[in-house]
């Protein structure tokens, strides 16, 4: 049975579709991964949609050339797939970057795999410029992390195709867990056992979820960072939807029915204070600090984060002043946790262990989903689940939290 994946209607249109919502362009850098994603080739549509079928037509009919016909049905399928991944952009806020260079259209890369070629790519987009439905961001290489031209909608693009997105689905690929840039070629024995373990248990997980509905359906994937045991959270394209400026996750639907949002309350400092004290900190936790130091709770949250998860005090320090903490805040905080946990790993890159420790968890909870039939979609060191089933994710969050530390210090937040 298919289900709507969303709440959201054309109504919504005011915030689906505004510029002023949208990532600026000098946002799209190497320190901000986040706001920009790599085209996805794969992506699909199960059901046809007008919006996109006749903007589609428009970009054929304003072709110089006609096409070819054994190339018409190749086209309308490469120009789905752009538009599609405009429609994400549009619905996670975040810069889509398509590659243009010939290498990136050779022998068995994706693109050539599905017959889509440079030519086309090059023309489509350039239509779609011509009629002022997306905006460029020319691209600029960098040796260790290419970036690409990026594009967004204009909201002569419109919400159809947005709306559309939300049940747009990427098949099924493995592998389903990796490590991103490994210190070294071979892992240790424990490592591999780790990372087959993993690869069987995602395996079941994915399969599950085949028979289900949410946005964005798409595999769950493993990352670790270097080698197993570092990051190490659970991925997928769901957890990437807008929820903070514009409230686009919210309205997801799983099975047809609204969603909960399960969290562990201040997770980093939470596992850090009971590893190197054996103590729970409260709920409030952050909010506490920031009473105290009269500094804003977000502040306070996003000191924890930086200085948790840089390899220096300078690192933290500039990654806090983007993000809004002036340097007088900043050695406030620093100093408060100096005096009350000065044995907490600030500025020794720790948080890519707690991430390790969530990834896991979350994988627990997933599984156990799987064993009752219980749809549970991860979101860093949170899960998405129906609301009929937030208080069973509530109790086995807490539930795996024991098993894998020992402690029963977890704290979880429903929204």
């Amino acid at each position: 049975m298919k289900f709507a994946v969303t709440s959201l209607t054309s109504e919504n249109s005011s915030f689906l579709n505004d510029d002023e919502n949208k990532p600026k362009s000098h946002e799209i850098n190497k320190d901000k991964p986040d706001r920009r994603f790599f085209i996805n080739w794969g992506i699909k549509l199960n059901i046809n949609e007008p919006a996109i079928d006749e903007l589609i037509d428009w970009i054929i009919e304003a072709r110089e050339t006609k096409l070819y016909r054994k190339s018409i049905n190749k086209y309308r399928h490469l120009a789905t797939v752009i538009l599609l991944n405009l429609g994400v952009s549009l619905i996670q806020r975040r810069w889509l970057q398509i590659p243009r260079g010939s290498k990136n259209y050779a022998k068995e890369t994706d693109p050539h795999t599905l017959g889509f070629s440079k030519r086309h790519v090059d023309d489509i987009l350039s239509l779609l410029m011509a009629g002022e439905y997306i905006h460029e961001a020319k691209g600029a290489s960098y040796e260790n992390d290419p970036q690409y031209s990026s594009y967004q909608a204009t909201e002569r693009f419109g919400t159809s195709i947005a709306l559309a997105t939300f049940a747009a689905q990427t098949p099924l690929k493995k592998p389903y867990v990796r490590v991103n840039k490994p210190f070294k070629k071979e892992r240790t024995t424990e490592e591999n056992i780790v990372f087959k373990q993993d690869e069987k248990y995602l395996i079941r997980i994915n399969n599950f979820l085949k028979q289900h509905s949410f946005p964005l359906k798409g595999p769950m994937t493993r990352v670790y960072s270097k080698a197993v045991g570092y990051s190490g959270r659970i991925y997928c394209d769901f957890q990437n939807l807008s929820r903070r400026r514009v409230p686009i996750r919210q309205a997801s639907l799983i099975d047809g029915e609204p969603i909960a949002e399960v969290d562990i309350v201040a997770s980093h400092p939470r596992m850090a204070v009971q590893e190197f004290y054996g103590e729970m900190i409260a709920s409030s936790f952050y909010s506490d600090i920031s009473d105290e130091l009269d500094i804003f709770r977000e502040k306070v949250k996003i000191f924890f984060r930086n200085a948790l998860s840089s390899y220096s005090s300078q690192d933290a320090e500039g990654a806090s002043k983007k993000d809004g903490i002036d340097r007088k805040d900043f050695q406030t905080l620093e100093k408060w946790v100096h005096e009350h946990y000065p044995q907490l790993p600030l500025y020794k890159g720790w948080s890519q262990k707690a991430m390790n420790h969530e990834g896991s968890i979350v994988k627990n909870v997933m599984l156990r989903g799987v064993n009752e039939g219980i749809v549970v979609l991860p979101i860093h060191d949170a899960v998405a689940v129906r609301r009929s089933d937030a208080q069973w994710a509530s109790r086995v969050m807490k539930e795996e939290w024991k098993k894998h530390f020992g402690y029963d210090y977890c704290e979880v937040d429903i929204k």
